[in-house]
């Protein structure tokens, strides 16, 4: 038998569970996305027939937008229910990802 204080609850155990192995996929995948881009520079550069250093600079404005738009986010979005916030980023970061895959040409995916 258990203490009076320590009652589990299995049913939201395991949704923690598996909320933080969703979240630790998704964090992975978007640390991979960051990092991943600088070890396939020489591809990019083909791919979008750009020099390295404009290809340098389009990454380097992406971290700007990073360092820029997270406390912006977390300032703006400070009284939203956490779950709702996470839901309209990650579906953000998804259609933007696929938005540029799609892109037809390399303007359109710097701009996206």
């Amino acid at each position: 038998m258990e203490p009076a204080g320590r009652m589990q609850r299995p049913c939201l155990a395991g949704s923690l569970r598996w909320a933080g192995f969703a979240l630790s996929v998704r964090g992975l995948g978007l640390g991979v996305g960051e990092f991943a881009i600088m070890g396939l520079l020489p591809d990019v550069v083909g791919g979008f027939g750009i020099s390295i250093p404009q290809t340098g600079h389009a990454i380097s404005s992406h971290a700007h937008g990073v360092v820029v738009g997270a406390p912006a986010i977390a300032v703006l979005a400070a009284r939203m229910a956490r779950r709702t916030l996470l839901l309209a980023l990650m579906t953000a970061s998804i259609l933007g990802n696929i938005a540029t895959a799609l892109a037809p040409c390399r303007v359109r995916a710097i701009m996206q």
